[in-house]
């Protein structure tokens, strides 16, 4: 998940999830893990407690702005009068046990803009700050600032630890519903909560909320199959993943999956066996079901002969497999049964999934598929394009 995209699913929380992403970003440092909310004075103040008398403290100040504000941003738009009366508040109201802040105290305004999509530099916001909140601050306090830019920019080393603290958090903090309708179901899912819910009383320019957090899952789950085609995963693994995540990798047009579906028709088996198929998934559009194949990411699918490309016999072998479930499938007493298990079938696709694109021209590659067009056949490295392109499609709905 890249830094832009992290900023934009940051601009959009509400000032409620802004508050809890920056109260949950704290809690997860050493330094800051003490930290908790002065709730008896305002829920927008957090602080680092001193520990013993006299020693200073660190307190964040959420510092919300609406989003309208940074479309066309000027430091003369940025007001603060709210924060000068939160930071007053902590100042009248922070003692106890003869505690008070005490010159060395550190506050800092956290802000949900990121600084480097409005043009300013961190300086000059620092210095807008000190200048704005002189007049309110004790002597000897210091003023830090903090922004989408600074969380997502802790340093070099520290950049990815921050970003998946930022994704986690996006993955298990919901605050909202969305609800997507049609023709024969509802869904609803949760959703970290945008500042406009568009569609209500406006028409949608965006839909930005419902993918969100699929956008989250889907660059996770596309580096976890990266993996797994690129360590010679079991069939088994790779089934149960494609089965899991199929939406992803073979599109949303299946509505209803099985796997390790049998076919108990030795009478019709050109060995006399029973067989069993690893995906059988209806298409939704062509109302058919489709048949996917799978065989290890790590099959080498081609040889050269006399400069003459041609599969490699493990290829044959599960090509002929796959004829072999034709052949039966296509027997009238084997689709009568699928049709009382609820399976109804007419001229399914026949799909092999197997190793990855072979060193060859794309001229040569589509020369060699075309010798086989009764059955598809689909690359590991096929799937994982496929859903990167998906995935930009998702990403593309984010403004």
């Amino acid at each position: 998940m890249d830094k832009d995209i992290l900023s934009t699913l940051i601009n959009h929380l509400d000032s409620s999830g802004f508050d809890d992403l920056i109260f949950y970003l704290l809690k997860q440092e050493d330094d800051f893990y003490l930290s908790k909310r002065l709730s008896h004075i305002d829920d927008r103040i957090i602080e680092n407690p001193p520990e013993r008398f006299f020693q200073t403290a660190e307190a964040f100040f959420i510092n919300y702005h609406p989003y309208s504000l940074y479309k066309n941003f000027n430091l003369q738009n940025l007001y603060l009068d709210d924060l000068k009366k939160l930071i007053l508040k902590y100042i009248e109201n922070r003692s106890y046990e003869m505690w008070l802040p005490v010159e060395g105290t550190r506050i800092y305004a956290i802000s949900n803009y990121d600084s480097c999509k409005i043009g300013v530099s961190d300086k000059e916001l620092l210095e807008f700050h000190e200048k704005e909140l002189s007049g309110v601050l004790p002597s000897g306090f210091d003023v830090g600032i903090g922004s989408v830019s600074t969380i997502l920019n802790q340093g070099n080393t520290n950049d990815e630890k921050y970003s998946k603290r930022v994704k986690n958090f996006f993955l298990n903090n919901d605050s909202g519903i969305c609800i997507n309708l049609s023709d024969d179901k509802i869904i609803a899912s949760r959703f970290v909560a945008q500042r406009e819910f568009d569609g209500i009383v406006t028409s949608p320019e965006n839909i930005f909320h419902p993918v969100i957090k699929k956008v989250i899952d889907t660059d996770d789950k596309l580096v976890e199959f990266n993996q797994l085609i690129n360590n010679d995963t079991r069939e088994s693994v790779l089934e149960e993943f494609l089965y899991t995540y199929h939406d992803l990798f073979f599109g949303d047009k299946y509505d209803t999956l099985s796997t390790q579906v049998w076919l108990d028709f030795p009478e019709f088996d050109i060995g006399n066996k029973d067989r069993r198929l690893d995906i059988f998934m209806r298409n939704s559009i062509s109302k058919d079901w489709d048949i996917y194949e799978l065989k290890r990411s790590s099959v080498k699918l081609t040889k050269t002969k006399s400069d003459v490309p041609m599969f490699v016999s493990a290829v044959h072998d599960a090509l002929t497999q796959l004829r072999n479930y034709k052949r039966i499938l296509s027997q009238d007493k084997v689709k009568r049964k699928f049709e009382a298990k609820g399976i109804k079938y007419y001229n399914p696709q026949f799909n092999l999934v197997i190793g990855k694109k072979p060193n060859i021209s794309d001229e040569k590659w589509n020369w060699l598929l075309s010798h086989h067009s009764d059955l598809n056949i689909i690359t590991y490295d096929n799937l994982l394009e496929s859903a990167k392109k998906r995935l930009d499609t998702l990403k593309s709905l984010i403004p």
